[in-house]
């Protein structure tokens, strides 16, 4: 059996934001194989059930590190960085226009009739804009500067935004598509 670890520490990598996703399934797939409680059929009560939960954690682990967006919450948590209710305390207002800007942007597409070319290109500009704020929090967290704790809040805060608004185009995008092949 093993220990309890951070989850970058139980798949062998160092704690940070850019990790190897392949090598991750590749290192998810082992572990498991190693504390699947099948392996523990023939084991003490206690044994097995211990192998449950550490299964229970290495599927935690997996999924937050394989998620952009949860692994950055995680490890703003490793660094005593609350998330309090996932809102944040200030926003600056030319982001928050943006917000309203893309919202406004995908709701034109969505309910005017907008074709799949507009709404691929909605969606590749939130990708591009994502990548880059991804990217940012990455850089940022390497900073040891003192106002770094509340410039990765509010990135993490534009994140969540971003990644739904993402999810919302990906949507749109498979509504539009399916709505051609019922022609």
């Amino acid at each position: 059996m093993m220990n309890k670890k951070d989850f970058f520490s139980l798949f062998g990598f160092s704690v940070g934001f850019d990790i190897d996703l392949d090598e991750l399934h590749r290192r998810y797939r082992e572990l498991q194989r190693r504390v699947h409680p099948d392996n523990y059929a023939s084991s003490t009560s206690a044994e097995r059930l211990a192998s449950v939960q550490q299964a229970a954690d290495v599927n935690e682990a997996f999924h937050t590190l394989k998620s952009p967006l949860r692994r950055a919450g995680y490890l703003l948590a490793l660094r005593g960085i609350v998330l309090e209710d996932d809102k944040p305390t200030s926003l600056d207002m030319e982001f928050i226009q943006e917000q309203i800007e893309l919202r406004e942007d995908l709701e034109d597409i969505r309910h005017h009739h907008g074709s799949i070319a507009n709404a691929d290109g909605f969606l590749s500009d939130i990708n591009a804009r994502l990548d880059a704020l991804f990217q940012k929090f990455a850089r940022d967290l390497l900073d040891a500067n003192s106002q770094m704790p509340q410039e990765l809040h509010l990135t993490y805060h534009k994140l969540q935004f971003f990644t739904r608004l993402q999810q919302e185009a990906k949507d749109l995008v498979g509504d539009l598509e399916g709505d051609l092949e019922e022609l």
